[in-house]
């Protein structure tokens, strides 16, 4: 959408690329939906035939997958009417609108909340049909656990509704996953006396796909954990400074101004703005965000300067500085809670990919016969 805006030869690429996405995806299903029934009537097989699952139900894995495939489906028509909107009403009307955050956020918290809340409801459910009662024994856990989770979160300052129903939703899918590993294991080492380690290795060789989706999942919740805090939470204040003046409580931190200085540097100059930062009378360390300045440029290019820990970034941005040495400055201070989270929730979500489309390797060999399961243990131990 960014691109469609500016005059770049980038446009066509993307075009292309979503256009064989779309084929591909449409192929794909058309061609290995089939794949989907077969599967379950393998499963049931192994568990004794049990399952009559050509009635369905609501309370079945089957229709929550068409729940949250629907909502990413209104998501991603909410994000496409936001970005196309501008465009058609320019054309039709001859007058210029511009769609903001206000919009997206208006519409894509709660259809976000409602994917999270899904992708623990998900995993709870059976494949074919179940019974209310045991499905709310499944999840009464999750419930506790979302709840305690959101009430922690809420103690330590994290009180905002809509922040505490997404972190509720959020230990509550949490937990769904996790049980959804944890339980299969529990029932190898109550059957088969195995060890906790031994257990785990052997669902997982058996599970491994499955698994690497449930990986993606914790990966997914890492990133929404990151923006419901770091969004939500997010401290934004410019101030004028003169050389060893302080900005006292910015989020807990002293900032002071200790001067600025010209550097000439090959091809540039920087004036650098040096802030030493305290916390609680401890010394967190000296930052230098730059202005740039380049002979071929009319503007200076501002470089900010990054504090990161894993609870927390502070940015140091510069509004306003002349070349003068030690001259009065402009600060743009930004803190996030827990920014650094939605960074490792995309190698989490890579991780589970790779687990999860890795080839299977085939359990038995060419004309061997097939191993016996017993009635009520699922593949990979659960009963």
């Amino acid at each position: 959408s960014v691109h469609s805006f500016t005059q770049s030869a980038i446009g066509p690429v993307f075009l292309v690329f979503i256009g064989i996405s779309l084929v591909y995806s449409v192929v794909l299903l058309a061609t290995r939906s089939h794949l989907l029934d077969e599967t379950a009537k393998s499963v049931d097989g192994e568990l004794g035939g049990r399952a009559d699952r050509t009635g369905g139900g609501l309370l079945t894995r089957e229709f929550s997958i068409l729940v949250q495939n629907l909502l990413f489906a209104v998501f991603t028509f909410t994000v496409l009417l936001g970005t196309l909107y501008p465009l058609i009403t320019e054309a039709m009307q001859e007058r210029k609108v511009s769609v903001g955050g206000p919009y997206f956020d208006k519409w894509a918290l709660p259809l976000g909340l409602g994917i999270v809340f899904m992708m623990g409801v998900g995993p709870a459910l059976p494949w074919g049909r179940t019974e209310p009662g045991a499905f709310t024994r499944r999840i009464a856990p999750a419930t506790v656990v979302g709840a305690l989770f959101a009430g922690w979160c809420y103690a330590v300052g994290f009180d905002k509704p809509y922040t505490v129903l997404t972190l509720f939703t959020i230990g509550f899918a949490l937990w769904c996953n996790l049980y959804e590993f944890v339980e299969p294991v529990m029932q190898r080492m109550g059957a088969r006396k195995e060890s906790p380690v031994t257990a785990a290795l052997k669902v997982f060789e058996r599970s491994r796909r499955r698994i690497g989706g449930q990986v993606a999942h914790y990966g997914v919740l890492f990133a929404v954990f990151s923006l419901a805090l770091s969004k939500g939470y997010r401290l934004e204040r410019d101030y004028t400074l003169n050389i060893g003046q302080s900005v006292e409580d910015f989020a807990g931190f002293t900032v002071t101004y200790a001067g600025s200085e010209l550097l000439t540097e090959p091809m540039r100059q920087s004036v650098v703005a040096n802030f030493d930062v305290t916390k609680g009378g401890k010394a967190v360390g000296r930052f230098g965000p730059k202005m740039r300045y380049y002979p071929t440029q009319r503007e200076p290019i501002v470089t900010p300067e990054v504090y990161s820990t894993p609870t927390y970034d502070l940015y140091f941005s510069l509004i306003e500085v002349s070349k003068e040495a030690n001259a009065t400055v402009v600060v743009r201070l930004i803190h996030e809670p827990y920014q650094m989270w939605l960074w490792w929730s995309a190698p989490i979500i890579a991780l589970g990919s790779v687990l999860a489309l890795w080839p299977q390797r085939s359990r038995q060999k060419q004309g061997a016969a097939p191993a016996q399961v017993p009635a009520g243990v699922q593949p990979g131990g659960a009963k």
